[in-house]
């Protein structure tokens, strides 16, 4: 998708349907909230909403889980940094990681910086139909 804001509402609005046609509409605040910061964070600081760049989202629906993976075309950041940093409870920016700490079962940056990876594992017999992707 291009890194416009407006693509941000339409992938979690997708993935919303997907969670509801497998009966996991408990796990609609933790996905949509973990999907928001992601593509939040891909589109407004990776791209810099440059809508000629695009950000990649890929939602994965598995047997005892779901894999969520962001990747845009910016340069990145030092997410290294950025895990040992202590976040200030009234800055208004920043607290992605987090969010992915509190929600997500696991979280991963790669390389640089501009590719992200977040799981969250669901109970057994959670998942209701067939697995998708989207």
């Amino acid at each position: 998708m291009s890194a416009d804001v407006e693509n941000i509402d339409r992938f979690i609005d997708d993935a919303m349907r997907v969670l509801a046609a497998n009966g996991l509409e408990r796990h609609t605040f933790t996905v949509s909230l973990l999907l928001r910061e992601g593509l939040n964070n891909a589109v407004i600081h990776g791209c810099r909403k440059d809508e000629t760049k695009s950000v990649h989202a890929h939602l994965l629906l598995e047997d005892r889980g779901l894999s969520i993976n962001v990747d845009d075309e910016g340069e990145g950041f030092p997410w290294r940094d950025a895990l040992m940093r202590d976040t200030d409870d009234s800055a208004t920016s920043g607290r992605g990681i987090e969010i992915f700490k509190k929600y997500a079962t696991a979280f991963n940056y790669y390389d640089r910086g501009n590719r992200l990876s977040l799981q969250v594992a669901f109970a057994e017999g959670d998942v209701k139909g067939d697995r998708h992707g989207y």
